[in-house]
């Protein structure tokens, strides 16, 4: 087991489940997903040089254990070096995983990182 500093923190609700014939499921699963180790993207130089700022959304498939199995781009800051850090500290977090009644699942959720430079 990972140490956890301080309490989750929820990071992404997802909405109500449904069927594909637009009937609520049976058995509604629980999809807040909560951080274990939270992303510490670092700031890459260049940006931070050129003062380059912006958001990236990451969108992460996380297994049933808490851990991010695929992690991509959702949305892009329009930096590479940015989009770049924010994925490989993504890749590096760990998640409390949904769960459908008292049961892990793997669930997909957008996680928002951004870079911001401070006066």
């Amino acid at each position: 087991a990972l140490p956890i500093s301080s309490p989750p923190v929820v990071v992404a609700n997802a909405p109500s489940s449904v069927t594909p014939a637009g009937k609520p499921q049976e058995t509604p699963a629980h999809f807040d997903v909560a951080y274990l180790v939270k992303p510490q993207p670092a700031y890459p130089a260049m940006a931070r040089r050129l003062g380059i700022e912006g958001l990236v959304l990451v969108r992460v498939q996380v297994s049933a254990t808490g851990v991010p199995e695929q992690v991509s781009v959702a949305k892009s800051s329009g930096t590479g070096a940015l989009d770049e850090e924010a994925l490989r500290a993504v890749r590096e977090s760990r998640f409390e995983p949904a769960r459908r009644g008292d049961t892990p699942i793997a669930h997909v959720v957008e996680v928002p990182i951004r870079f911001r430079l401070k006066n």
